[in-house]
């Protein structure tokens, strides 16, 4: 799978729009939406994360969004404080090309193929739920 230059730049301007301090410091961001960048409808892409939250029951996580600067568009995703390889592992499962990988406030860009991008510190990417 080759992710073109245009798609890996969204990945990398992507902001994260929280409403609280995530409470842990290594951390995947993932989400269940449009698998492989395909647009599903809001209500295929709600059932979908149902799917992966109910997987993540056991692990603390977080709700946030994550989207371009001005939110024109985004999906809902989850912080989960789980390894790398587990979130990559469910990234497979539902057909995402990359996670977000955060450890000690560095944010890196996960794709699947094995690829590792550093993006700089998490915190320069975090914007208030509006």
């Amino acid at each position: 799978m080759q992710i073109d230059s245009t798609l890996k730049q969204a990945y990398v301007e992507t902001f994260f729009y929280i409403d609280q301090t995530i409470g842990f410091s290594s951390f995947c961001v993932i989400t269940a939406c449009n698998p492989r960048s395909i647009i599903l409808s809001d209500e295929e892409n709600l059932r979908r994360n149902s799917q992966l939250e109910s997987l993540l029951q056991l692990n603390k996580t977080l709700r946030l969004l994550a989207g371009d600067i001005n939110l024109e568009w985004s999906e809902a995703s989850y912080a989960v404080e789980i390894s790398l390889q587990n979130g990559l592992d469910l990234a497979k499962a539902f057909d995402q090309n990359a996670i977000y990988y955060v450890e000690s406030g560095e944010l890196y860009l996960a794709f699947v193929t094995g690829e590792i991008e550093k993006i700089g510190k998490f915190e320069s990417k975090v914007k208030p739920m509006l």
